[in-house]
């Protein structure tokens, strides 16, 4: 089913309950959510539906969300990305914990201009 923004959202997170919070927070928001709770499921979804941005943790079960946005980027140079964190990675990220204001702003701010208001 179509989104109402028509954008889909990748978000790669291990940790159920901000799978879910973060997924809430992105649908409410008008995003349709592919969620996957580790690399190996990230990729399967990357490479089988359309994508238009990715929100990612940084610490997986099974790889490092770095390599993970590396990869993405390596075959999309476009792709917008935002990692998200508890811990503190070198490369610009949302710090856990956030509110959803913070989130919004944080993918629109890879996404480009908010959209306007009818």
């Amino acid at each position: 089913m179509p989104s109402p923004s028509g954008l889909t959202a990748l978000l790669v997170e291990d940790e159920d309950l901000v799978r879910n919070y973060v997924t809430h927070i992105l649908s409410q928001a008008g995003f349709l959510v592919l969620g996957a709770d580790s690399h190996a499921r990230a990729l399967e979804l990357f490479l089988n539906e359309r994508v238009d941005f990715v929100v990612a943790d940084w610490r997986l079960p099974d790889q490092n969300g770095q390599a993970l946005l590396d990869y993405f980027v390596s075959v999309r140079p476009n792709l917008p990305v935002l990692l998200i964190s508890g811990a503190n990675p070198d490369r610009p990220h949302l710090a856990k914990p956030f509110t959803p204001t913070e989130l919004i702003t944080a993918v629109w701010g890879i996404l480009g201009p908010l959209p306007s208001l009818p």
